[in-house]
């Protein structure tokens, strides 16, 4: 049996957008361009499209594992350190 996130994703999300829910933070993992920016940022935008534009946030952690002086080196490094 599949978990129920799994099943129908964006229906599941919206399903734990009720106005008395604590924020959530969901999570994916998986090896670096197997799609989990694309995946988060495809189901960010149904369920925006159904729920409103600040129902969900979908967050890149694009960096996270780089040292400060590689976050230095960046193109942006205002926006590294943010992210």
């Amino acid at each position: 049996m599949t978990a129920p996130l799994l099943n129908n994703p964006v229906q599941r999300l919206l399903t734990m957008l009720t106005p008395d829910a604590p924020r959530k933070l969901i999570a994916l993992a998986g090896v670096p361009g197997s799609g989990k920016s694309t995946l988060a940022a495809r189901l960010a935008a149904e369920v925006k499209a159904l729920a409103g534009p600040d129902a969900l946030v979908a967050i890149g952690m694009d960096g996270f594992h780089l040292s400060q002086a590689a976050l230095r080196r960046m193109p942006d490094p205002e926006s590294a350190f943010a992210r």
